[in-house]
């Protein structure tokens, strides 16, 4: 039950972020404008050609076989609970970030330095990331019981992964700063919620 509860939590707070940011409620949209300045005054050629690549990792180019290999990796293993959540999981983030940016319909920056449509939040590229090396790192990552340094490795690279996304969009100007958090949010709840749903479903079924 404490897992559900902390999933609704952090999904009501990436409601309440996509709420206030799209009726600019208490002047919250100054800081996503003093980070879109930030990356403004330090932005480069090169730095948009390092950019461009790093975004990919958000794409399903990269995560749709990551995602068929970590699911082999949990059938595999016999990981069948982690194996569910993990294809519910990126179902449910799919559909929600698509739901919701309808629902808040929040226009990106005008300035857009790469080719994208539609709404700004959340940002589909770093809810993906988010729910794939999330699960990757939560479900598969404690696997490695004998190498500890392996799995610091591997939890730091999944992290950094997400991050360079995150940084990647806002440095692109094709997002806010609202939009990354919420993408590193939704997945977040999403993954709490049926890690509780399993354990309860199990707890029924003794």
């Amino acid at each position: 039950m404490k897992n559900i509860s902390t999933g609704l939590v952090i999904l009501a707070v990436f409601m309440l972020i996509g709420y206030a940011f799209s009726i600019n409620q208490f002047d919250v949209q100054r800081l996503n404008v003093a980070i879109y300045d930030f990356f403004g005054s330090t932005r480069s050629n090169d730095g948009v050609a390092v950019m461009r690549q790093l975004t990919r990792i958000g794409e399903s180019e990269v995560l749709f076989p990551l995602s068929g290999a970590a699911l082999l990796a949990f059938f595999f293993l016999r990981k069948w609970k982690l194996g569910m959540i993990f294809a519910i999981g990126v179902w449910m983030t799919d559909l929600l970030t698509n739901y919701t940016k309808v629902l808040f319909n929040i226009p990106r920056p005008l300035d857009k330095l790469i080719g994208t449509g539609g709404y700004s939040f959340p940002s589909g590229h770093v809810s993906s990331a988010a729910i794939v090396f999330g699960v990757i790192a939560v479900g598969l990552v404690p696997l490695i019981k004998r190498y500890p340094r392996v799995r610091i490795l591997c939890w730091t690279l999944c992290g950094l992964a997400v991050a360079l996304v995150g940084i990647s969009r806002l440095y692109l100007n094709v997002h806010w700063f609202s939009d990354v958090i919420g993408g590193i949010l939704l997945p977040i709840g999403i993954i709490f919620l049926l890690i509780g749903a399993g354990e309860k479903i199990e707890n029924m079924g003794r």
